[in-house]
């Protein structure tokens, strides 16, 4: 995975054209491994063209750009608490204020970012989330063949209520903190590309209370995950290569045993994964990726889990004036329903960026989600549409109109299906 670009992309995404309102979109808790550096400059979608008359500026210190964000935004949810039947639906105001500082150096690289995300819920303060992030990636570049990055995140998160981990009733009310740290190094000659990096990530979830004043304790999530990847890429030519990677990583919870009594889930994984890594001029680029991931846990009482794993992401240049992007993904993550252990995460995304104006961008996202849960006979599916539109003003403001329908189905003797709808209108303020 490319850390600089991961961070420098989701910040441009957040700074510039990204759907309001929905920014925690992604299911699951730790960061894919996938290289995401398949553009090569030879294709430019609609979220990334450059628009001078209405890209922000930022603040030029002389060694950094300081890029400050404030939006501000008013919603309103028909199923807060994504019920089948008694649905709570309320209003919600948004403030989300962050800073970017971004060096200006020949060489080398620095990338300082502070963000956080303050969600109101009107007459359901059960509801609300304060969230924050820090972050930090830096890149020593010693020669012109190797480079060194380094990233370390902190956050305060709110758990994505659709990612399948726990019930989406008890996810609306879960909080934890993630830190992150990584260290990259990376080398490039001739037509090869190599790359070695670990990182670690720690995961502690805050004790839940419900509406209903009942308390639920979930320090038995509490776990920290240690990974190492190991990549090779050839490129054929200067529009395709093949590549091969292997990830390996260690979950060791904190407590020995779930709140069930029953040993909890410490395990080592592997994977196996690859594929092609494309940019044709004009035409698409992308990843496709797919290989076998191995899960052995340390508790005789679970069994070993394997499967098939795919992680891939096209897009598509039909016009200078649209994108489509299409995103598969096949991912085994950790589950805390009932007596559930992992699941695999099944699903494909659609989305289509269309520049109906220099300052009118439009866009519509489709996905469906199948959560296949090993061991069991429980499963979900999980279908979602949503669309937005983003005015931009001029470099400092712009106006943001969302709206997305979300519908969970699940067998009978499970948790209930629900469906929901959310609107959002916002401003941005930039500079």
């Amino acid at each position: 995975m490319n850390w600089k670009k991961l961070i420098l992309t989701g910040m441009a995404g957040s700074i510039g054209l990204s759907t309001p309102g929905f920014a925690q979109d992604d299911s699951v808790l730790l960061r894919p491994v996938v290289p995401d550096d398949f553009d090569r400059g030879r294709n430019e979608s609609v979220t990334e063209r450059a628009r001078p008359d209405y890209d922000p500026i930022g603040i030029n210190t002389g060694s950094f750009v300081l890029r400050p964000r404030v939006e501000l935004g008013l919603g309103y949810d028909s199923n807060i608490y994504l019920m089948k039947e008694n649905e709570t639906d309320a209003a919600y105001a948004v403030l989300s204020p962050s800073i970017q500082a971004s060096s200006a150096w020949s060489r080398h690289a620095l990338n300082l970012t502070a963000s956080s995300n303050l969600r109101r819920y009107l007459g359901e303060s059960d509801r609300n989330e304060t969230t924050w992030n820090l972050g930090a990636l830096g890149r020593v570049d010693v020669n012109n063949a190797f480079s060194l990055t380094g990233e370390a995140q902190f956050a305060k998160l709110a758990e994505n209520t659709l990612s399948g981990a726990i019930d989406s009733q008890l996810a609306a009310f879960s909080r934890y903190r993630r830190d992150f740290y990584g260290l990259r190094g990376e080398y490039r000659s001739g037509q090869f590309r190599s790359f070695v990096s670990a990182d670690r990530t720690s995961f502690r979830f805050s004790n839940m209370t419900l509406s209903d004043g009942t308390g639920i304790d979930q320090g038995d999530r509490d776990r920290d995950v240690t990974r190492a990847v190991g990549q090779v890429e050839y490129a054929f030519t200067p529009s395709l290569s093949i590549y091969g990677q292997g990830t390996y990583d260690w979950t060791d919870y904190d407590r020995a045993l779930l709140l069930s009594g029953q040993d909890n889930r410490d395990s080592e994984a592997f994977r196996l994964i690859g594929g092609f890594n494309f940019d044709l001029a004009g035409l698409l680029r992308g990843t496709l990726g797919a290989g076998y991931i191995r899960r052995n846990f340390d508790s005789p009482l679970y069994n070993t889990v394997s499967g098939l794993s795919v992680e891939a992401r096209v897009e598509m240049f039909p016009s200078e004036l649209t994108t489509v992007t299409l995103q598969a993904r096949r991912a085994l993550e950790d589950s805390n329903i009932n007596q559930t252990t992992v699941f695999f995460s099944n699903s494909f995304s659609a989305r289509v960026d269309h520049e109906l104006l220099r300052n009118l961008i439009l866009n519509a996202r489709s996905e469906v989600e199948y959560l296949d849960y090993v061991g069991s006979r429980r499963h979900n599916w999980l279908y979602r549409a949503s669309t937005g539109a983003r005015y931009l003003v001029d470099n400092r403001f712009s106006l943001g109109l969302s709206a997305q329908y979300t519908s969970r189905t699940t067998q009978a003797g499970f948790s209930s299906g629900f469906q929901d709808f959310r609107g959002q209108l916002s401003l941005i303020v930039q500079k």
